[in-house]
């Protein structure tokens, strides 16, 4: 049980245990035995009576021992001292107050107790959303309180011009593949599912199977290669294409249903049985992890590992994006009940996996994203969310100048400081109960205020701004300044009743957020038309439909900047996941290396080395001798020699400065472009 003292502004927690330095928790008086020290306990640690009260009052209440004399209660100094002075008050002169005069004198306590000022900081007048606010207040404030008794300013006060950092990207950005020449949506999807990914988990399913047929699975099974898990994967998308109420009726053969691609492709049992014992890593490995549990060894995301690397690799290396970000979480509904699974009762998809994204605002492209793990410890010790946001933005593979937008859930002042010192610039909406957000009413909105009114404060480079529309909006931005320079066209509700459309100023902020704040939105708008995820219960299978989803919408996107780039029409997403389909589903794979995988048998890595390896020459030859001429280079018309060759594959290939032909070589070999067995000449 977590144990956390409730005197004054105390924060003492057992969940955090680095506020705890030798603090003892003393049991609070129980009012049944003795309700007169209760009443003077309670009233010592000045907290609202409607937040510590008698009836309030459980074996879970407590007071640490910082608050008391002796560190703890003696027979000298039996009480705390009390939170609004140091005398000590003795259990006659108890007296009881109004809860709202309570309240108050605790709200304005709570800032002063952080301020060496005497004057009292003036506070918004929603008294329940400030409670509220401090019972879930944040863990550090990034504004002093002094800040909070100056005015709010209106639109007609010039604001400074913040300081941006320079935009300088690693790599150009866009689209980081070659695109003078066209890309078929299969080469393209192969980028995230190349060979080597699908390779993986054809062994890992193969060894899988084996393994539960040994220990007594009845189920029928023939190892799958490539081609097989190809096939399998196109009739996976295609089920997101066409639904129905179950897997089962795609291969239904009564006259009501008309589903013939499946059964052309593969049987229903086959697919069942592939779904079955689809497994993306190392069974053997599984087993070492499992043996972890319970100690900080153990790897919750263990299943999905090494295609989660595959992906994000994949997703990092084929795009570098523009200068505005977006990052929002995104949910995964599944069934399995594991700690990495959440359950949060405002979403649309109550249980599910929570992922955080980081996506470009233009076009919706996922380029990074995190699996909440569950509970456990930050890293920093500033929270889950600030180092959710800063392990989504690697600057040392992303650059610095980015302009990023986050919603209400990650908006802090803390985080938004941090970025600015890493030539991040910030902008998000604020929560109405965000501790650091300024409370200060001097200027604030009145009944008389109307929509399109704006109020400003700035704390160095940190802007706090409020708009009225047709309810207050509340921002802070360290990329903004305070400026109404746009128009926005409103519906306007008279006193006759009748609406009217009036055109009002709006902040230039608030028109950017709403640009650039939907990227994430518009990739999982993309990803549920076509959702390729069904029921199942295994929590790693969820993750392996997800991982296809991002595949195919990522795939899509490139198609769409490639056409883009050469003034061509790209087509619709409908037509993209047909045409990738079809190529999927007649995909051919005859080469020994899908062999080895459906043996269970890992191929020889290619690897280069010289002609001239082994034999017995002067070493002045060594780098002309035997030189044969590069198969890549032929596929292109070129005549180039070269001393290298893979000693798997026997195949002459270039590997010099500016022309490495050995890895765009194995690159076609294991994509779909075909490539003419090679003849030694």
């Amino acid at each position: 049980m977590v144990k956390r003292c409730c005197w004054g502004t105390c924060e003492s927690n057992t969940k955090y245990p680095e506020r705890l330095d030798g603090v003892v928790f003393v049991p609070f008086p129980k009012p049944p035995k003795n309700v007169e020290k209760c009443k003077l306990w309670i009233k010592l640690c000045g907290r609202p009576h409607s937040l510590l009260n008698i009836s309030s009052i459980t074996r879970d209440t407590y007071v640490c021992s910082k608050h008391f004399v002796d560190g703890k209660p003696t027979a000298e100094h039996p009480h705390p001292v009390d939170a609004s002075s140091t005398h000590v008050v003795s259990p006659g002169s108890f007296s009881s107050e109004s809860e709202d005069s309570e309240d108050e004198d605790w709200r304005l306590k709570k800032l002063s107790t952080s301020s060496p000022s005497k004057t009292k900081p003036s506070f918004s007048p929603s008294s329940s959303a400030t409670i509220n606010g401090l019972q879930r207040k944040r863990r550090f404030s990034a504004i002093s309180p002094e800040n909070f008794r100056e005015s709010w300013k209106s639109e007609s006060d010039k604001d400074q011009e913040p300081e941006l950092p320079k935009y300088n990207p690693k790599r150009t950005p866009g689209v980081q593949v070659d695109c003078t020449r066209s890309y078929s949506p299969l080469e393209l999807f192969q980028l995230y599912f190349d060979m080597d990914v699908v390779g993986k988990i054809v062994l890992n399913t193969n060894k899988y199977a084996v393994k539960k047929k040994e220990q007594g699975r009845k189920h029928q099974w023939q190892p799958i290669g490539i081609d097989d898990l190809f096939k399998f994967i196109g009739l996976v998308i295609y089920l997101g294409l066409s639904k129905a109420k179950s897997i089962r009726d795609h291969w239904c053969t009564k006259s009501l249903y008309s589903h013939r691609f499946p059964s052309r492709i593969m049987s229903r049992n086959r697919f069942q049985s592939i779904s079955g014992f689809l497994h993306l890593s190392d069974p053997d490995e599984d087993l070492i992890n499992d043996r972890k549990k319970g100690t900080p060894g153990h790897d919750r995301l263990h299943r999905i590992k090494p295609l989660l690397h595959d992906i994000l690799l994949a997703c990092q290396t084929y795009f570098h994006p523009y200068k505005n970000l977006s990052i929002d979480e995104r949910m995964v509904s599944s069934r399995p009940k594991i700690l990495v699974r959440k359950h949060m009762q405002e979403k649309p998809t109550k249980c599910s996996y929570r992922l955080f994204v980081l996506a470009d605002s233009s076009n919706g492209y996922t380029w990074n994203f995190l699996v909440h793990e569950g509970k456990c410890r930050s890293v920093s010790g500033k929270g889950l969310v600030y180092d959710s946001v800063m392990n989504l933005l690697p600057l040392d593979l992303l650059g610095t100048g980015y302009h990023l937008y986050v919603d209400s859930f990650y908006t802090t002042p803390a985080l938004f400081r941090d970025l600015h010192k890493a030539s991040i610039g910030a902008c998000g909406a604020v929560c109405q109960t965000l501790q650091d957000f300024p409370k200060n009413k001097a200027n604030d909105f009145s009944r008389d205020s109307k929509r399109g009114d704006v109020r400003w404060f700035r704390d160095k480079e940190l802007l706090f701004m409020k708009w009225k529309d047709s309810r207050e909006l509340r921002m802070c931005s360290t990329i903004h300044k305070a400026s109404s320079a746009d128009i926005v066209k409103r519906n306007v509700k008279e006193k006759d009743g009748s609406w009217v459309a009036k055109h009002m100023p709006v902040p230039t902020l608030i028109k950017d957020y709403n640009k650039h704040m939907g990227g994430v939105g518009y990739s999982d708008a993309l990803i549920n038309t076509y959702n390729s995820l069904h029921k199942t219960m295994k929590w790693y299978k969820a993750f392996f439909y997800h991982f296809v989803d991002i595949a195919c919408v990522n795939s899509f996107l490139l198609h769409q900047e490639i056409a883009k780039s050469k003034g061509q029409k790209p087509m619709t997403h409908k037509s993209f996941r047909e045409e990738l389909i079809e190529a999927l589903v007649n995909y051919v794979d005859d080469s020994q290396e899908s062999e080895d995988m459906m043996s269970g048998n890992e191929r020889a890595p290619c690897m280069p080395e010289f002609i001239t390896a082994g034999m017995d020459i002067h070493p002045s030859m060594k780098a002309s001798a035997g030189r044969r001429y590069c198969a890549n280079c032929k596929l292109e018309n070129k005549h180039n020699k070269t001393p290298i060759i893979c000693r798997v594959c026997d195949v002459p290939l270039c590997l010099v400065h500016g022309r490495n032909c050995f890895l765009d070589w194995h690159k076609k070999k294991r994509g779909s472009v075909s490539i003419k067995k090679y003849t030694r000449k």
